[in-house]
């Protein structure tokens, strides 16, 4: 299975020359294995046996076939989506072959759109692989109903009505369970949301199945040859089966083909494309029905239990938001104010309740007065800030401007081989655009100078963060390098690889849209030139000191120690944003920003995949790895 992120403007083709990518991102778009027996190894879909899927006008059950159109939703980037007229919304042109996929394989020559797959259980909810979308992606994805094809050569049309925008995600999970329940911009009309197995038991061996989904992004496809091969009663977590799935599948509904109940979400799978050498393209995967590793389906009352904990409205689904206060069932107007209201004094900040009338539930911040608790440190917001020039930004107070707010507060990059800087942009000021991001969110900007050519690596990770080197800070045009997304969504860090003569340059962690959050950025210097002057372990382009094993040169403190060192400090900053490479706890385990996949084999929790294969990707739905890379997610 594949999942990649999509852009407005015209997508990279993979010329022919290019397969092995082309094959590399058709193949790592997905979910993260998460099976024991995979050892934290990451393989993708493929076709089993005989290849099962069909276009909704030609699949056999027509019944069928009409309800799957009806629930069935694609998960696609919003920027791709052209609403110019809203009775004929515009898709990205590109095909299969626009990718490397080989022109003679099923389907090659129809759209390849879409990045993850959804169900509708709800009016306004739906289910999909968790680590397809999370908080973070959430507000630039939407999910679009009517994707599919009529006869051979058209494309069913596809309305505004047919559009809806992610406005919450109401939970998630990316684990051996791997799900995620989407809350709508707005309740979907006229579409009836499909009927879920809510039932905590294993499915029967050898069950007969049928999926409805987007593989490799393409317009829905039916699949009902597939059967049950390892129900893991052991564990209810997910169930492996022999669907014929690829990346854009994620999120798939899997449904029980006897009684045409929702069982199964699918997350992750075996190997989608290998290489035809002979014609340097990409062709589909085949594997004998009961052959390779299967097709990994989360169990669907999973991510319902999960959804009916939150206490969030679930029409059809859980007790609470049925519209009635069940007191015997345990709701109260703690646990569901959705049926049951509020009440000031039930210890739950809910409802309409606030620091502002219902200080006994809520607390005195955030009412415009200094009084109960507040303090300073707790509520800036109230009480203002000590320090002169202070802001009170998330109720804490924080210089303005502060160190790598502006051009003239860099954070330095201290020169080392390879090191990891901690940081945040919640406190950030917004004072950098770049050309693959925006200019909406807030940033750091870092000084990197480097006395001898080196090449760098960068790598930033940790929400939906978007990344550009220039040469001059404050120069626009001195831009040299700039990425939005690894892989979105399962990975939306950033990475930038160049090479640089001597100089300064100054690196901005910026983010899309409005996304803030913790970062970690993972820095590494390669030297084409190995000298090690002083023999410290440090080639010369990469040493603050190559002449003085000690790094003693030109080095300052500031005399204190916010503890958030591990004692191996490089003696040029301790303000806490950076580190020379090794953690707190004396380890990295490689998982930082999506720089080399966790050393446990997980997933991030933006993140996983429909498998690892042999070109050493991972991840699952259409929005993992790049096939679709976003240049730009600007434009609206």
């Amino acid at each position: 299975m594949l999942c990649r992120p999509s852009q407005h403007s015209p997508r990279p083709r993979f010329p022919r020359s290019s397969v092995s990518f082309a094959l590399a991102a058709l193949a790592g778009l997905g979910a993260c294995s998460a099976r024991g027996d995979q050892s934290g190894s990451t393989e993708q879909a493929v076709v089993y046996g005989e290849d099962d899927r069909q276009d909704v006008f030609a699949f056999s059950d027509q019944d069928w076939a009409a309800q799957a159109a009806n629930f069935a939703a694609v998960m696609i980037d919003n920027g791709s989506i052209d609403s110019t007229d809203p009775n004929n919304i515009g898709l990205p042109p590109d095909t299969l072959t626009d990718f490397g996929v080989c022109a003679d394989e099923r389907f090659a020559d129809q759209l390849s759109a879409g990045l993850c797959s959804g169900t509708l259980i709800a009016p306004d909810l739906i289910l999909t692989a968790g680590h397809c979308i999370n908080d973070g992606s959430c507000g630039g994805l939407s999910f679009v109903f009517d994707y599919y094809m009529t006869d051979e050569n058209t494309l069913q049309t596809i309305t505004s009505d047919d559009v809806y925008a992610c406005a919450d995600v109401v939970v998630n999970l990316v684990d051996d369970s791997d799900y995620s329940v989407v809350r709508l911009d707005r309740p979907v009309v006229g579409r009836t949301p499909a009927v879920i197995n809510q039932n905590a038991a294993a499915l029967p061996a050898n069950r007969a199945l049928v999926i409805n989904g987007y593989p490799t992004g393409l317009p829905l496809k039916i699949d009902d040859g597939a059967n049950v091969r390892d129900a893991r009663t052991a564990t209810l977590d997910f169930f492996v089966a022999n669907l014929d799935t690829f990346g854009g599948n994620s999120g798939s509904g899997v449904f029980d083909d006897v009684t045409k109940q929702l069982v199964g979400i699918l997350v992750r799978g075996e190997t989608d494309y290998v290489n035809d050498p002979e014609n340097d393209c990409a062709r589909v995967n085949v594997c004998p029905n009961d052959g390779c590793r299967g097709e990994d389906s989360t169990y669907a009352f999973r991510a319902i239990e999960a959804l009916c904990a939150t206490g969030e409205p679930a029409e059809g689904l859980c007790a609470c938001g049925d519209g009635t206060c069940d007191a015997d069932g345990g709701e109260t107007t703690a646990t569901c104010p959705t049926d049951c209201g509020s009440a000031c004094g039930d210890g739950t900040c809910n409802g309409d309740e606030s620091p502002n009338n219902c200080t006994e539930d809520c607390g005195t911040c955030g009412n415009g007065t200094c009084d109960g608790t507040d303090t300073q440190d707790n509520c800036c917001s109230d009480c203002g800030c000590a320090g002169e020039g202070d802001v009170c930004q998330e109720n804490i107070c924080i210089p303005d401007p502060g160190p790598g707010d502006t051009c003239e507060l860099p954070v330095e990059i201290v020169l080392a081989p390879t090191q990891t800087i901690t940081g945040e942009t919640t406190t950030a000021q917004n004072n950098f655009e770049g050309s693959c991001v925006g200019g909406d969110a807030n940033d750091r900007v870092y000084s990197l100078t480097l006395t001898s050519a080196a090449s760098l690596d960068a790598v930033v990770g940790g929400f939906d963060t978007g990344m550009y080197l220039r040469s001059a800070c404050d120069d626009t045009g001195s831009e040299l390098a700039c990425d939005d997304d690894i892989n979105f969504p399962d990975n939306p860090g950033s990475q930038i690889t160049l090479a640089l003569e001597p100089g300064t340059y100054y690196l901005i962690v910026d983010a899309f849209g409005e996304n803030a959050g913790d970062y970690t950025l993972d820095v590494t210097l390669t030297c084409p030139d190995a000298t090690d002057t002083d023999a410290d372990g440090a080639p010369d382009c990469a040493d603050p000191c190559p002449e003085d094993a000690e790094n003693q040169c030109g080095s300052s403190d500031d005399g204190s120690d916010d503890g958030t060192d591990d004692g191996t400090d490089d003696g040029t900053t301790d303000d806490g944003t950076t580190d020379d490479g090794t953690t707190d706890d004396g380890s990295n385990d490689g998982s930082n920003g999506g720089g080399g996949g966790d050393d446990d084999g997980g997933c991030s929790a933006a993140g996983g995949g429909h498998g690892a294969n042999a070109f050493g990707l991972s991840l699952l739905g259409l929005a993992a790895v790049g096939l679709r890379r976003r240049r730009s997610r600007r434009a609206r």
